[in-house]
């Protein structure tokens, strides 16, 4: 079994999501992060122990890590970027046919702020919203993917 978390949009603000890391009795495995401040990520896995997989967003200098990931965990396919350059506060139509293109089991994407999970067509579309500035009508929030004997479990959680 592997436990990831997901997390995206922090913008330098950790506080919450340690305080909930701390709180869980579950070990975390890996973190993906999914942009807008990605180094938070980094610091995130040296505070857990663990390897991490970040994108940049719009928020981030370009060009200072990359803006898609396509990672793999027990033959499921994840694919990770911060939607900006996918438009997806307009809608979810270019990420979807990208996670279509990349053989993708579950995009994960952040930007919007505005927690998200959805199977479309068999390919989940997943946002964890922010742990630091929540829109909408969103709490603080992360997301976690479970994967046990090449099935996954994807959730949002409210921090």
């Amino acid at each position: 079994m592997e436990r990831i978390l997901i997390v995206s949009d922090t913008h330098g603000e950790l506080n919450r999501i340690k305080k909930h890391i701390e709180s869980s009795e579950k070990e975390i495995d890996f973190i993906i992060h999914a942009g807008d401040n990605w180094k938070d990520g980094l610091q995130l896995a040296d505070y857990v122990g663990t390897e991490v997989a970040a994108v940049v967003g719009n928020c981030d200098p370009m060009g200072s890590a990359s803006q898609e990931q396509l990672l793999e965990f027990d033959n499921i396919k994840v694919f990770v970027t911060h939607g900006h350059i996918y438009s997806v506060k307009q809608d979810l139509q270019r990420i979807y046919y990208r996670g279509r293109e990349v053989e993708a089991d579950i995009v994960v994407f952040g930007h919007t702020h505005i927690p998200f999970n959805k199977e479309i067509e068999g390919m989940h579309l997943f946002n964890p919203g922010s742990a630091s500035e929540p829109r909408g009508c969103s709490d603080y929030s992360c997301g976690f993917l479970e994967i046990i004997n090449d099935k996954f479990y994807i959730k949002n959680i409210d921090i």
